[in-house]
């Protein structure tokens, strides 16, 4: 999170962690990819984004969120991870 916002004040959960899986095209080629997620606590808001790879950036509240997500898959993290926070 700090390379991508320059945002030093967060604190990482690492109990626990969200996977998203899906495939591309780079350079012509199908290539599979695998993210995996981690909840963090942030304490800053002032973000500076890396503009090679953010494209958009806003702190919106949860159902605004889900609304911008476009991919099934990153949808589908998103609600398990908001399962996971209702639960704490």
């Amino acid at each position: 999170m700090q390379e991508e916002t320059g945002n030093k004040a967060f604190k990482v959960d690492p109990s626990i962690q969200f996977t998203e899986c899906y495939r591309h095209t780079r350079r012509g080629r199908l290539v599979d990819k695998t993210v995996t997620y981690f909840p963090a606590i942030v304490e800053q808001v002032e973000v500076t984004i890396q503009v090679s790879e953010i494209r958009a950036y806003a702190w919106l509240e949860a159902a605004a969120a889900r609304t911008r997500i476009t991919y099934p898959e990153a949808r589908r993290v998103f609600d398990e991870m908001l399962r996971y926070l209702g639960e704490r």
